[in-house]
């Protein structure tokens, strides 16, 4: 970057416009300080006063404040700092001296608080060693360190290899069906806690308000439920709410025009030869449906597998606006690498105004949603998994963040429906092998 010399000058030897003002209003040359600045940050003089008498005396009087000849040179021309120069570091290490015995008597010291820093830092990195460090982290142990940002934690979990509960099991334990596969025929069969009734509280809000949502998870961790479970509840309750949902099998292929046929299927809005005639007509719709009393919800699944491009196109769609009201609310639906993709810079434009909502495991409600699976197909479960087994199941669940040495290893919570479901079918499979009819704590811990 281009500066003028003067103003570097000016920097290097901390002089300020005022002081060179005062200076040349004491040799009896007028210069505003406004003048002074446009010359020192834009070379640009004006046209009427004696820049050769005013360019001598700034320069004699830097010259008094101790300006060098280097500096002094070209002094009014334009300047470009030399970006490889190397700062001047104006100290040095001082010789290490020890503590006298007459400082230490004078102080009234009874030992040097200084002389045992090695045999500390020995002991520490002994004790460090001791608890497993390795030779790497104790090289260069007391010196500063920056902590590499892509350094991944080390977690301790490994999803189970999903298992189907066998006919022999379900002979066993005299189940009419399995009660983990294909198993929600209807409202009964769902398993709902605080944080999904939350979830479909605001999908059905972003239809009201024609907000954006992206709720996001695990696989297996329940997003397809609450998705049925919402369609469901608006084709019951809310008649006044328009769904739109993209018919594209391959996410990665839905495009504009899938956007735009999706709204034209859903509005029934005849086919136009254009696109500009298409989504003209798409606008005027989804104004004539508001004004009708209709809401409308975009609810697109699988949308991790969505194009920049298409989000970026979601963001201008949901921008349309009837009076202060916008016309259509958005919600995507995907795994977690969704959360990924919409914290990229190319983006932010949609990201920013979208409520991003991660879906939870089932925590504390393991027991409880283990009896009510059993209870749908007619099973008490508490007759077949003792109280501890229950709790041990959700402890097959359960893993470990290590951060490392610098940071507290961190709870990991897998407890999803498909993970519960899959140990349930292991513990279950297992027992009916070796013909055990309760399944107990030890039982679960060795499946």
């Amino acid at each position: 970057m281009k500066i003028t010399k003067l103003s570097h000058v000016f920097e290097v030897l901390g002089v300020k416009q005022a002081q060179v003002v005062k200076a040349l209003a004491a040799k009896g040359l007028k210069f505003s300080k406004a003048s002074l600045s446009r010359v020192a940050t834009q070379a640009d003089w004006p046209k009427t006063c004696d820049s050769k008498a005013i360019k001598a005396a700034i320069a004699e009087y830097l010259k008094e404040l101790g300006a060098t000849s280097e500096q002094l040179t070209d002094l009014f021309t334009w300047y470009e700092p030399n970006k490889n120069a190397q700062p001047e570091v104006e100290y040095e290490d001082p010789e290490p001296e020890m503590l006298t015995a007459n400082a230490k008597k004078f102080f009234k010291l009874r030992r040097d608080p200084f002389e045992n820093e090695k045999a500390i830092k020995a002991a520490i990195a002994e004790y460090l060693k001791e608890l497993g460090a390795t030779s790497e982290q104790l090289t260069d142990l007391f010196t500063w360190y920056e902590p590499n940002k892509n350094a991944q934690p080390e977690v301790e979990y490994e999803d189970p290899e999903p298992e189907m509960l066998t006919a022999n099991a379900k002979k066993f334990f005299k189940l009419r069906r399995d009660p983990f596969e294909n198993e929600i025929t209807s409202e009964d069969d769902l398993f709902l806690v605080d944080a999904h009734r939350i979830i479909l509280e605001d999908m059905l809000t972003a239809a009201n308000a024609g907000s954006m949502i992206a709720l996001y998870g695990e696989c297996g961790s329940g997003k397809t439920i609450i998705r049925r479970t919402f369609i469901h509840q608006v084709q019951q309750d809310h008649p006044d709410v328009i769904l739109i949902q993209p018919a594209r099998l391959d996410r990665r292929k839905i495009t504009a025009e899938s956007i735009s046929t999706a709204i034209c299927r859903a509005l029934q809005i005849k086919h136009k030869p254009s696109a500009e005639e298409r989504d003209a007509a798409i606008e005027e719709a989804l104004i004539e449906s508001a004004n009708n009393g209709h809401l409308h919800l975009m609810v697109i699944d699988e949308a991790h597998d969505l194009s920049a491009d298409v989000i970026k196109l979601l963001k201008r769609i949901w921008e349309l606006t009837h009076g202060f009201r916008r016309v259509m609310g958005i919600v995507l639906i995907g795994q977690s690498e969704l959360a990924k993709k919409l914290s990229g810079q190319h983006v932010r434009e949609f990201s920013w105004r979208c409520n991003q909502i991660r879906m939870q495991p089932l925590g504390i409600y393991v027991p409880q949603y283990i009896r009510h699976k059993l209870s749908r197909v007619g099973v008490d479960a508490d007759k077949i998994f003792t109280e501890d087994a229950l709790s041990a199941i959700r402890g097959k669940c359960m893993g470990r963040i290590r951060h490392g040495i610098a940071l507290d290893d961190a709870e990991l919570d897998r407890s999803y429906p498909l993970n519960v479901n899959t140990w349930l079918a292991k513990a279950m499979n297992a027992a009916a092998q070796i013909g055990e009819q309760q399944i107990t704590e030890s039982l679960v811990l060795k499946v």
